[in-house]
This record gives C-alpha cells, sequence and structure tokens, in this order.
C-alpha cells in the first residue's frame, strides 16, 4: 500500500472535486438521502431529520431499533439548520 504523501493527496482531492463538485466547497450538498447500514441509536438518523433529509438506517438488533425510534421520533426538523 502507497503512503500519503503531499504529492498523492492533493491528486486525492483533486479526483474528489472531479467526482463531487460539492466537497471542500462550503455550499453545503444537495438534497439526498442519507444511508447509515448500521443505525444502532440513531444518532445519524436524527440528524438527517433535523436538518430536512431523508434517511434510511438499517439494523438487525430488535432492542437498537426500538431505541433509535424513540430517539428520532424525539427530533423535529430545524429549518434554520438547513445548510442548502
Amino acid at each position: 500500500m502507497e503512503k500519503l504523501n503531499a504529492q498523492n493527496v492533493n491528486m486525492i482531492s483533486s479526483s474528489n472535486k472531479e467526482i463531487c463538485p460539492h466537497c471542500g466547497s462550503d455550499k453545503g450538498f444537495a438534497e439526498g438521502t442519507v444511508l447509515d447500514p448500521f443505525i444502532g441509536s440513531g444518532t445519524t438518523a436524527a440528524v438527517a431529520k433535523r436538518l430536512g433529509r431523508n434517511y434510511l438506517g438499517i439494523e438487525l438488533n430488535p432492542e437498537y431499533i426500538e431505541l433509535a425510534e424513540k430517539r428520532i421520533a424525539s427530533v423535529a426538523y430545524q429549518p434554520e439548520l438547513d445548510l442548502k
């Protein structure tokens, strides 16, 4: 595996900007769906909901599903936080 250095880090960041033009900018991100394949207690989904984003969480443990559902239900969308 190649070690990171100033040259290849710059190459990585340049290629990321071509793939995702918003990377490295202060413009925020376009609307989309946040995917959390291991939702656990639901922190990522709660933040997505607070920011007005769609979210999809996957969890196998029924105890964490219940915990995540309660946490997400307690959060409200806060338009003043919207990054659009």
